[in-house]
C-alpha cells in the first residue's frame, strides 16, 4: 500500500511539474474561466449609485439644435452640460473625450473648467510626454511606460487631465485598467484613479502594486482587473440632451430642481460625460457583454476604487503551487482505488470542489482562485495514474498467474487474475486440507524400467491426477517422485473443502484403477496408489530464497496427511482420512484404526471411504484397530 501511494504519489507530482511547464499554454482557458465567473457571479458594487453616466446618445444628436445633429459638438455645448451638472453639485466630473486640437467654443468651456472639478482625458503610450495627474505614492515595480499623448489642446490644459488608455487582450476582450504608469519617474494617474480620489477615495500607489481602501487592488503592474456588476446598463445613464434641455432652463432662471429634476443623482456623484452614440462611440468587449460603452468600463474601475476592490491574482509561484497541489490530491485519494471508473468519481468529487472554492473565494474575497491548470494538473495525474494502474495490474495478473498458473483450477485462476489481493503471498495460517498420494512400489518399478519409460509413465500418471484435482478446485502443491501433493482452502478459501478433497481422492483412486488397467493391456508397470488426507491449519504463501520461491504449505496438518498416505497399504484401504475430515465430508465414511503418529503424544483416529471398499459384504461395517507407526 505504502509504495502503491508513493508512486501514484510521485506520478501526480511529475504531472503537476508538467502542467506547470505548460502553464503559458494554459492562460487562454484561465481567462475563459475569468470570464465565467464575471458572468455568473456578478459583483454588488455598493458604491455604484454614486456613479452617473451622461451619455451623447443617438437621442442627443437628434433633439438639440442644429449644430448639435451631428459630431462632434462645438465645445460649448460640454461646457454647458458641465454648468447644467454643476448647479447639482456632483462630487467630480470626467469628460470621457480626447480633445487634443483646439475648436469653436473652447474659450467658454475653459471658463466653465477652471471653476468646476473636472477631469479631461488623455492618452498614453510609449514615447509619450511629461504631464498629466501624478498618482499619489511610489511607482509600482512593472508599471508600464508611458507618456502623455493627445493631452487637451491650448488653454484646455488648465484644468486636471490623466489617462484614458485601455488595451484589450489578445483575444480581444478588456478585462484590465491600467491604473498609473511610469512617465518619466512619475505615477502618471488614469482617469478611474483620478476621480476616485477626487471623490473620496485614498487611491495610493505603491511597489506592490495600488491601493484602494487601505487594500491592494492591482499586482505589481499597476493594472486593475475589476469587478463587474453586469452588463450593459449597470449605472445609471442620463442623455447629454437633458442636460442641456436643463442648461436652457436654467438659462430662464428656472430652479435647479425644475430644470434637472433628477438633480438628486448628480449630487455628490461621480459623473462621467461619454458618447454612446451609434457608430461614435467605443466598442469593446468585456466578460459580461460582448459590446460595452468605454464609459461604463470607466464608472465601474471608479466603483471598484470606490469600494476598495480588484480581483487578486496569485503569483506565479502561488499559482504553480496550487497545480502542484492539486495534482499530489488526486494522488492522494487515487492511492486506495483501483478501478479506472472509482477514479473517474473521485476525479470529479475533487474538481468540483476545487470549483466552488474558486467560486467561493471569487464571490468573498475577489481572489481569482486559478482552476484551468489545477484541473489539467489533476486529469493528467489521472491519466497518468489510470495508465500505472493498467500496467500493475497486468504486471500483478502474470505474477498471481506465474504463481498459481500450474497449481490451481481455471476457475480459481480466474478469480485469483481478476482479485489478485485475495492470495495473501507473504505467508499466513489457514485452515486447509492436504491430501497427500503416492504410487506403491514404485522404487521396485523404477528399479526395474528405464529412467526414459520411468518419467514417460509418470507424465501420464500425473496428468491425469492433475486434471482430477483441478476438477475438483485444489490447489496442486508439488510433485515429490511419485507422490503428489495437494490442498484445498488456499489460496482462494473454500466452504466445502473436506468433500472435495474427499471426493478427489476417491476419483483418483477409480482413475489410477482405469489407468492399471490401460496399462496393463500396454505392457506397462502395475499401478495401485494411496491417498492420505487431513484438516487443520497450516501455514501457506510463498517460501523459498530470493531467487527460487514456491506456494505451499507446512505444518503438523501437511505432516499428518503424508503419515496418513504411508498408513494405507498397512491397513488395507486406499484412502485414510482424519477424523476431522471423515466428520465433514459429507461421504460414506468408517473408522479403519487408532494409530500413533510420529510427533504427536495422542492417537489419532482414521477414516477409510467406504464407497472404494473392494471387500465383500459386510466389510463396511466400523472396525477398530490399533496401530503404531514404526520409528
Amino acid at each position: 500500500m505504502r509504495s502503491a501511494l508513493r508512486l501514484r504519489l510521485a506520478l501526480a507530482l511529475a504531472a503537476g511539474l508538467l502542467v506547470v511547464m505548460i502553464g503559458p499554454l494554459l492562460g487562454r482557458p484561465e481567462l475563459l474561466t475569468f470570464d465565467w465567473r464575471q458572468r455568473w457571479l456578478p459583483a454588488e458594487l455598493s458604491s455604484g449609485p454614486r456613479l452617473l453616466i451622461v451619455a451623447i446618445d443617438d437621442e442627443s444628436l437628434r433633439v438639440g439644435a442644429e449644430e448639435l445633429h451631428r459630431f462632434p459638438w462645438p465645445r460649448s455645448a460640454y461646457a454647458r452640460i458641465i454648468q447644467a451638472l454643476a448647479q447639482a453639485r456632483p462630487a467630480v466630473i470626467g469628460l470621457d473625450l480626447l480633445l487634443p486640437e483646439p475648436g469653436p467654443g473652447d474659450e467658454e468651456l475653459v471658463s466653465v473648467l477652471v471653476t468646476t472639478p473636472v477631469v479631461l482625458a488623455c492618452n498614453a503610450g510609449e514615447g509619450g510626454a511629461p504631464g498629466g495627474l501624478e498618482l499619489e505614492g511610489s511607482l509600482p515595480t512593472r508599471a508600464p511606460r508611458w507618456g502623455v499623448h493627445q493631452p487637451p489642446a491650448g488653454a484646455l490644459s488648465v484644468s486636471p487631465f490623466a489617462m484614458a488608455r485601455v488595451e484589450a487582450e489578445e483575444d480581444g476582450v478588456t478585462r484590465r485598467v491600467p491604473l498609473v504608469a511610469d512617465n518619466g519617474g512619475r505615477g502618471l494617474s488614469s482617469m478611474p484613479a483620478a476621480l476616485a480620489v477626487r471623490a473620496g477615495a485614498g487611491v495610493v500607489a505603491t511597489a506592490d502594486g495600488v491601493r484602494a481602501g487601505g487594500r491592494l487592488v492591482t499586482g505589481a503592474d499597476g493594472s486593475l482587473w475589476p469587478r463587474f456588476a453586469g452588463g450593459v446598463g449597470s449605472f445609471r445613464y442620463r442623455g447629454a440632451w437633458e442636460l442641456l434641455r436643463g442648461w436652457q432652463l436654467l438659462s430662464d432662471s428656472a430652479p435647479v430642481t425644475e430644470a434637472l429634476p433628477f438633480s438628486g443623482e448628480i449630487e455628490g456623484a461621480v459623473v462621467i460625460l461619454t458618447v454612446t452614440a451609434t457608430s461614435l462611440y467605443e466598442l469593446r468587449t468585456v466578460p459580461t457583454a460582448r459590446v460595452y460603452p468605454g464609459g461604463e468600463l470607466m464608472a465601474t474601475a471608479v466603483a471598484n476604487l470606490l469600494d476598495g476592490r480588484g480581483v487578486r491574482q496569485l503569483s506565479g509561484w502561488g499559482q504553480a503551487g496550487l497545480a502542484l497541489g492539486a495534482a499530489l490530491l488526486l494522488g492522494l485519494a487515487a492511492a486506495p482505488i483501483r478501478r479506472p471508473a472509482l477514479l473517474a468519481v473521485a476525479w470529479a468529487g475533487l474538481a468540483a470542489i476545487w470549483g466552488a472554492t474558486a467560486l467561493a473565494v471569487w464571490q468573498w474575497a475577489d481572489v481569482w482562485w486559478p482552476v484551468a491548470a489545477p484541473w489539467t494538473a489533476m486529469s493528467v495525474a489521472a491519466g497518468a495514474i489510470v495508465v500505472e494502474g493498467w500496467w500493475r495490474e497486468g504486471a500483478e495478473r502474470r505474477r498471481v498467474q506465474g504463481i498459481f498458473g500450474h497449481y490451481v483450477a481455471r476457475d480459481i485462476l480466474k478469480v485469483l487474475l481478476e482479485h489478485p489481493e485475495a492470495a495473501r503471498l507473504g505467508g499466513e495460517r489457514r485452515r486447509i486440507t492436504v491430501l497427500f498420494s503416492d504410487i506403491r512400489s514404485y522404487t521396485t518399478l523404477s528399479e526395474k524400467l528405464s529412467p526414459e519409460a520411468v518419467v514417460g509413465w509418470l507424465n501420464e500418471y500425473f496428468g491425469a491426477q492433475v486434471g482430477v484435482i483441478h476438477a475438483h478446485r485444489g490447489t496442486v502443491d508439488k510433485f515429490i517422485g511419485d507422490a503428489v501433493m495437494a490442498f484445498w482452502g488456499a489460496p482462494l478459501p473454500e466452504p466445502e473443502q473436506e468433500r472435495l478433497a474427499s471426493a478427489c481422492a476417491a476419483e483418483m483412486v477409480r482413475t489410477s484403477r482405469r489407468m492399471a488397467a490401460d496399462w496393463g493391456r500396454r505392457q506397462g508397470p502395475p499401478l495401485a496408489i494411496g491417498v492420505g488426507i487431513a484438516t487443520g491449519d497450516a501455514v501457506v504463501g510463498n517460501v523459498g530464497a530470493p531467487e527460487l520461491r514456491a506456494y505451499t504449505a507446512i505444518g503438523d496438518t501437511v505432516n499428518l496427511a503424508s503419515r496418513l498416505e504411508g498408513k494405507t497399504k498397512e491397513l488395507g484401504v486406499p484412502v485414510v482420512v482424519d477424523e476431522v475430515t471423515a466428520h465433514r465430508c459429507g461421504l460414506p465414511v468408517r473408522e479403519v484404526a487408532e494409530i500413533m503418529v510420529k510427533g504427536r503424544a495422542a492417537s489419532v483416529r482414521v477414516f477409510a471411504l467406504s464407497e472404494l471398499d473392494q471387500a465383500p459384504a459386510g466389510a463396511g461395517d466400523v472396525q477398530r484397530d490399533t496401530v503404531s507407526e514404526a520409528h
